[in-house]
């Protein structure tokens, strides 16, 4: 782990989704952000990048309101006039409070039950960016989702419904997820992002199964469990690691299909690109995946001439569990692949000149390399079973052929650092 004095390098390619983006899956709420002016900044202009404006307003609380004590009333102010301002009134109103805000101590139920009482036709739901506690069971995004979790209505008759919950981005829908779920029985597939109104949001509460494709999303499954049963398996794409997430999604349903259709089809897709890109070099980076290393692993398996990966946590301390196996194999089997720790403040140093690739997957490898063709792959959004990898091989064709310029596509994903 990490040491709290530790000093990290934090590049523009880093940034994530961002809670602001996350809270806006919720449709027809509004987003208060409560705390010291900096800490709005990047939200700020995230918010504006994704045209969600007039869905979220800041409260910037002073050190005079928080040593006297006088937030709450800022707070309650606050309400009042933006709802004042609203010509339809938000079915839920979100409550964002910063660290600062979250360690004066402040009482949330009375907060939420105040505001509940005074507007009885708004659900009210506070939650907290406390960056202290990234790397526990309650990091900013992952409490973030539990409190979304907590707003699901889940007093009414179960269906044969499934959600995702963690991954931030719906799985792309030209996935074979889909198809696999509606021949077991599955009559509905949630994800928040797809709700067009807050009832329907609420309304994934009535689903049976919960499918947990990021570590962000497992808090919310267990405390939904036993209402609701799951499986936590993350994005992968070795054809021996995604036959094995299938058989945990059949054990939750109690029912199996063949894969090897999907497995053959998915085989054609990675002989035709490692044949296209043979002699291509090619920078992998964490930006792109949770697993960057059991990407790696698929693609050197695959005879792809993989020279760099861009890890963004310390290379021997900080590998994630659930991609442990694949790093100590690709240490072991390929040392000539050289790992670099994006967050070692020596790194700015080599922006742009770690390495020169003709390939690279992700932003921070981009950032970091020397080329423009770039795989624009943010967290494995969208990516999952043999479609996801079948999506890597086409993008990396894709970007060899149609060179872009960085500066400009991070900008246009919306990137918070």
């Amino acid at each position: 782990m990490r040491r709290l004095n530790d000093l990290c390098y934090c590049s523009p390619a880093y940034g994530g989704y961002g809670l602001m983006n996350l809270g806006m899956q919720i449709p027809e709420s509004f987003i208060l952000f409560v705390g010291p002016r900096s800490c709005g900044r990047h939200s700020a202009i995230s918010s504006l990048q994704n045209n969600n404006k007039s869905r979220n307003g800041y409260l910037f609380i002073t050190e005079e309101e928080i040593a006297l004590g006088t937030v709450e009333d800022e707070i309650y102010k606050a309400v009042e006039r933006i709802l004042a301002t609203k010509k339809s009134r938000p079915k839920a109103f979100i409550i964002l409070f910063s660290c600062v805000i979250f360690l004066t101590g402040m009482d949330e139920k009375s907060i939420i039950n105040e505001l509940s009482r005074k507007y009885q036709d708004i659900v009210f739901q506070i939650c907290l960016m406390n960056p202290i506690s990234i790397g526990t069971n309650h990091a900013p995004v992952t409490m973030m989702y539990s409190r979304m979790g907590e707003m699901f209505d889940c007093s009414g008759k179960q269906e044969n419904y499934l959600n995702f919950i963690g991954n931030n981005v719906p799985v792309d829908r030209s996935c074979e997820i889909y198809e696999i779920l509606n021949n077991l029985g599955v009559t509905k597939v949630n994800h928040a992002a797809d709700m067009k109104t807050f009832d329907e949001f609420r309304s994934m509460g009535q689903a049976r199964w919960n499918l947990i494709i990021k570590p962000e999303g497992l808090r919310t499954a267990k405390e939904l469990h036993p209402r609701m049963d799951y499986r936590f398996t993350m994005t992968c794409y070795r054809l021996e690691d995604i036959r094995m997430q299938y058989e945990e999604i059949f054990s939750m349903l109690g029912k199996r299909c063949d894969l090897s259709t999907y497995e053959e089809k998915t085989k054609s897709s990675i002989k035709h690109a490692s044949e296209t890109l043979k002699g291509k070099t090619i920078a992998l980076g964490s930006s792109a995946s949770y697993r960057v290393f059991g990407l790696a692993r698929m693609l050197v398996e695959n005879g792809f001439e993989i020279t760099d990966i861009f890890n963004s946590s310390d290379i021997y301390q900080d590998v994630p569990s659930f991609d442990s196996t694949d790093f100590n194999w690709i240490k072991e089997n390929h040392p000539e692949i050289k790992i670099h720790s994006v967050c070692n403040t020596q790194m700015i140093n080599g922006i742009g000149k770690c390495c020169s690739v003709d390939i690279a997957v992700g932003f921070n490898a981009a950032y970091f390399s020397n080329t423009e063709c770039i795989v624009e792959i943010v967290n494995d959004e969208g990516l999952f079973g043999y479609r996801g990898t079948e999506m890597i091989m086409e993008r990396m064709e894709e970007a060899a052929a149609n060179p872009r310029n960085l500066k400009r596509l991070m900008d246009d994903y919306g990137l918070v650092v």
